[in-house]
């Protein structure tokens, strides 16, 4: 299974993100947005992975888990990988909360690679991915837009999440939840 470690959204921040990207559709084209209820901040992406290296991987995760509090985070600016010049992903990136999510996100990928999964070339970055380019010409991008998010959501778990993908694009399946220590 095709698999990645990620964190969801409270339902009001879904819907206000859903909204934001119903707004920019209408200025910025070029983009294939997320489905709202494939919204989530990914930790690690695991790739390819067989249910004994998940079993393995399980007991680590869960004592992840118990080493970090639950925490609060924003939304805010909207900005680009790789870069504005040549956009391929569009994201808000997380504001308040967001030293929290480096650090159960390296916290993750060291346990990760502990159990023979592949090390990240880049540091992580906290960020909520709305919108890949599409094919054909190059999208547009909201440059300098800061949008006005009201929305913070508390994050309690994280969650190993399967990725099934599809010519309609990918669909989510949660497979095990991990809670924090309260």
């Amino acid at each position: 299974m095709r698999a990645f470690i990620g964190i969801e959204l409270a339902e009001q921040m879904v819907a206000e993100v859903a909204a934001l990207m119903e707004r920019l559709k209408l200025d910025y084209h070029g983009w294939r947005w997320t489905k709202p209820a494939n919204l989530h901040i990914t930790l690690k992406f695991l790739g390819e992975v067989t249910n004994e290296q998940l079993d393995s991987l399980d007991r680590s995760l869960q004592t992840v888990a118990l080493q970090h509090g639950k925490f609060s985070f924003s939304l805010g600016k909207l900005g680009c990988f790789p870069n504005y010049s040549a956009p391929k992903v569009l994201w808000l990136g997380v504001e308040k909360g967001s030293a929290q999510l480096v650090n159960l996100a390296e916290t993750v990928a060291t346990c990760c690679m502990k159990h023979g999964f592949s090390s990240d070339s880049k540091r992580f970055q906290p960020h909520l991915t709305i919108g890949r380019a599409g094919n054909g010409l190059k999208p547009l991008v909201p440059n300098n837009l800061k949008p006005q998010l009201q929305m913070e959501t508390t994050v309690t778990k994280f969650i190993l999440i399967e990725s099934k993908l599809s010519p309609a694009g990918p669909s989510y399946f949660n497979r095990k939840l991990y809670f924090l220590n309260q």
